[in-house]
């Protein structure tokens, strides 16, 4: 203890703390610590070298820094409590820094949250890699033994678990059946509504009117789609996960054919070709109309299956299919 001040440290004064750094040779520092920031000899014991590295004190002469590091460190060994209260505030201050510096400067890599091998794989169903919730630790570099009892046990908010919960697959299986008879319906009444040719002809196309018409275009799209509907089915079937990625697809595939049913209902479109035979169709009653709906429903729309229907050319239904096909088959096999 420097000559000129008298008593224990925690008995200390704001003017103890400044004589103490100008018997220091640090008299410089008296205005920031003890004039603008009221540092008695309590709040002096708490001071790490975080406080004097990082605002409102920002030391900026590293060895400044280490020599009041020093000093205080010096002032704290064998210090003497007057009772376990007092020890604990002192101490508990110095065991938060210590899990800050553990944090930023420690071998150990934290994470809030369980790191899944994408941002969606607690419900897309892959499996994730083997890391612990919350902490992820470089097993090479040992822990030091006095951080041990301070590390938090951070909450992760990601299922470690996936369940099955089939009653969802189930819902979501009504929900786009439900849907794709509603488009069924919804496609009878916009059949009515084909703009007349002579009135409204083919809207300009540039790949449309250079490129020559090709018959079996259409079926080989349908084709096409058959084949990735089969990979996908084949997919689900085989995936560890097989009902979470299920009910995903139905639930996104009925919601995209919802929005497919207002927007024909919304515009009609000309129609794209002059080789298309396209004319309205009055169903007269609507005993007539859902049962038409009836054959567009079973027979998926296909014209493969007979199907033949005009006006839903907006937002085609055949696009819809292909693209989520590639897309979930993408998804859930790389």
């Amino acid at each position: 203890m420097p000559p000129n001040v008298p008593g224990p440290v925690l008995t200390w004064s704001i003017a103890d703390v400044r004589a103490w750094l100008t018997e220091l040779g640090m008299a410089r520092y008296t205005k920031i610590i003890c004039d603008q920031h009221k540092i008695d000899g309590p709040a002096l014991l708490m001071i790490q070298e975080q406080d004097l590295r990082r605002p409102p004190l920002q030391l900026e002469v590293l060895g400044d820094i280490k020599h009041l590091v020093f000093h205080l460190n010096t002032l704290k060994f064998g210090l003497v409590y007057p009772d376990p209260k007092t020890k604990y505030c002192l101490t508990q201050s110095t065991s938060s820094y210590t899990i800050a510096a553990t944090r930023d400067a420690s071998p150990v890599k934290w994470s809030d949250t369980l790191d899944l091998s994408s941002s969606d794989d607690s419900s897309s169903g892959r499996d994730p890699p083997n890391r612990l919730p919350g902490l992820v630790r470089n097993v090479d570099q040992p822990l030091c033994a006095s951080c041990k009892p301070h590390l938090p046990s951070p909450k992760s908010n990601l299922a470690t678990t996936l369940n099955p919960e089939r009653w969802k697959l189930a819902l979501a299986i009504c929900y786009a059946l439900s849907v794709s008879w509603l488009t069924a319906v919804v496609m009878t009444v916009v059949h009515d509504r084909v703009p007349d040719m002579n009135k409204y002809p083919p809207l300009p196309d540039i790949i449309l009117d250079n490129v020559p018409h090709i018959p079996w275009a259409f079926e080989m799209t349908e084709i096409t789609g058959m084949t990735l509907l089969t990979i996908w089915l084949l997919v689900i079937l085989f995936h560890k996960h097989r009902f979470i990625i299920a009910r995903r697809f139905f639930a996104i595939a009925g919601t995209i054919f919802l929005l497919r049913c207002f927007t024909m209902i919304i515009t009609s479109l000309s129609v794209p070709g002059v080789h298309l035979d396209c004319k309205p169709r009055p169903y007269g009653t609507w005993a007539n109309r859902l049962y038409n709906a009836y054959i567009i429903w079973s027979g998926a729309g296909l014209s493969l299956q007979g199907v033949r229907t005009c006006g839903d050319y907006m937002f085609s239904g055949h696009t819809v299919s292909l693209t989520l096909l590639n897309f979930f088959i993408t998804e859930y096999t790389s």
